[in-house]
């Protein structure tokens, strides 16, 4: 994998603009077991910790938000180191979580010394809560003069939801399941002297901490760029696969169910809203040149393992052929056009580097009717395919 490429979640960022990524399925924890520390895995080293056990959330190996790893809290909460890289007016903040509590209640918070009209303004500048028995979600940001830009909507009780929030500095936009929530104006204030964040409550003080969370949540991205529409609709993509969350038309992949793991995309809405190069979790990249609006490409894997295989095999092959066992299920929107798909084979190799074929099938049986593309070690070991257009 070429990690200097867009290998955070859905292949839509790196570790330059993805300043946190907590991720509960990349805990090694067992059930129940009291959580001092979520891990960014953004490659930033920005963790959340609780050192007070008392107020440590739990960690749930198969929680009710699709059966995958969460974090439960019950009015517990952890907290970040400050982040000097989150000093900025463009964001994106995305949150998948679930909770049945109508209470007034905190599920992120950022803390800074100055940056708004007076202290309490810099203390609350930006984040997400949630209110009323219908669990109507509020994300907010200041304005130069201490007002707020916010928008809301209700997600209704004991539902999988996930929230991505755009914030550049003249408009605020978020988006709920997919569906926009609001697109408002503003005049954003400069933040400055980032304290910490904090998930579930509203202070790391346990002294001060109030509208504790009640409820899940599995994942939290953050993000010191504003995400465009393409990038937005691709991860909301893959926390639909990932989460069982329903999208409306932005649905652009068809194989959850089967190949729901480690999903990505390239896309384009026009032209000053697309992404063209994508890597993700998985272990290969794929790149366009060009792709015209409204085309997606999105792909997922089956969770096969990383090793080789003579089964299933074209019959075309040698007698030592053979090929991973993992498969990926590719979803295209319109035509993308001519791509190019690199695999790193340092880790996953099992054969020299001039002979690698990308199998394509649409039926899944790769015994016959294959089409096979030959790769080019294109250097050290990598293997570069060029698909072309169907």
């Amino acid at each position: 994998i070429i990690f200097s490429q867009n290998t955070g979640p859905s292949g839509i960022a790196n570790s330059s603009s993805l300043q946190v990524w907590l991720d509960a399925s990349k805990l090694t924890l067992n059930d129940n077991d009291p959580v001092s520390q979520w891990d960014d895995i953004s490659g930033n080293s920005n963790h959340f910790t609780q050192p007070n056990l008392s107020f440590q959330p739990s960690f749930k190996s198969s929680s009710t938000i699709n059966n995958v790893p969460s974090l439960r809290f019950v009015s517990d909460f952890l907290f970040s180191s400050s982040i000097p890289t989150l000093e900025v007016n463009n964001l994106t903040w995305a949150i998948v979580f679930k909770t049945s509590n109508s209470a007034t209640q905190v599920l992120l918070r950022s803390n800074y010394s100055s940056g708004a009209l007076n202290s309490a303004g810099s203390n609350t500048f930006w984040g997400s809560f949630s209110s009323s028995s219908n669990i109507t979600l509020n994300s907010s940001v200041r304005n130069t003069d201490n007002s707020s830009q916010s928008n809301s909507s209700n997600f209704g009780t004991g539902t999988n939801s996930s929230v991505n929030i755009l914030n550049n500095s003249t408009s605020f936009t978020s988006f709920s399941n997919g569906s926009s929530i609001g697109n408002i104006s503003g005049s954003d204030a400069s933040p400055s002297s980032h304290n910490f964040i904090t998930i579930g409550t509203d202070s790391k003080s346990t002294a001060f901490s109030s509208f504790g969370f009640i409820g899940y949540i599995a994942e939290v991205q953050i993000y010191n760029i504003a995400l465009n529409s393409a990038q937005r609709i691709i991860l909301d993509n893959y926390f639909s696969g990932k989460y069982n969350i329903t999208l409306g038309a932005d649905d652009k992949y068809s194989y959850e169910l089967n190949y729901g793991n480690e999903i990505a995309g390239i896309g384009r809405e026009d032209a000053s809203n697309e992404h063209l190069d994508a890597t993700g979790e998985s272990i290969f990249r794929v790149t366009a040149t060009s792709l015209d609006d409204n085309d997606y490409l999105i792909w997922g894997h089956d969770n096969g393992n990383l090793s080789s295989t003579d089964v299933g095999k074209p019959i075309s092959f040698s007698s030592d052929g053979k090929i991973l066992e993992r498969k990926w299920r590719v979803s295209e929107t319109n035509e993308t056009g001519d791509l190019t798909f690199q695999v790193d084979v340092t880790n996953y190799g099992f054969g020299t580097l001039n002979t690698y074929k990308l199998l394509i099938d649409s039926d899944g049986d790769f015994t016959s009717g294959a089409a096979e593309i030959d790769g080019v070690n294109s250097s050290g070991n990598l293997i570069t395919f060029t698909v072309p257009s169907a």
